[in-house]
Order: C-alpha cells, then structure tokens, then sequence
C-alpha cells in the first residue's frame, strides 16, 4: 500500500512539526444531491481493494449517489 511505502503521504502538519500517524484511514469523495461526501474507511490497510469495494454500498453517501442516479 502506498501509505505504508511513503509515510510523508500518511502525515499531518502541528505547527512546525510533521506528524507521522500509525494507521492508514482513507477518505473516498462522493457526490450527492445534498453536496460532496466523504466517508472514512478506517484502517484501510487491513482491506483489500475488494473488501473496500464490498463497503461501499453501506455507506451512506454511496446510498444518496444510488438514489441519485435512480431518480434520474
């Protein structure tokens, strides 16, 4: 996984300080009609490509995206 290849990736900004963190939380952007979404998919890295995808549909945001488009 690229987080784990680059730590710098994985890493916020305190003050002057670069934090490096231990764990691999990822956000996915999703469009809604009531505006972007972004869910957290917590340890990532524990997840394969597949086990993300199959999470997908319970999110909630990825629900209104479904909506959506059955509207549509």
């Amino acid at each position: 996984m690229a987080l784990k290849k680059y730590p710098v990736l994985n890493a916020s900004i305190d003050g002057s300080d670069i934090v490096y963190h231990g764990y691999y939380d990822i956000g996915i952007a999703v469009s809604s009609p009531r505006g972007l979404v972004v869910p957290i998919v917590r340890d990532a890295d524990q997840l394969s490509i597949a086990g993300i995808e199959q999470a997908l549909p319970t999110w909630p945001a990825a629900r209104a995206m479904a909506s959506s488009r059955s509207r549509s």
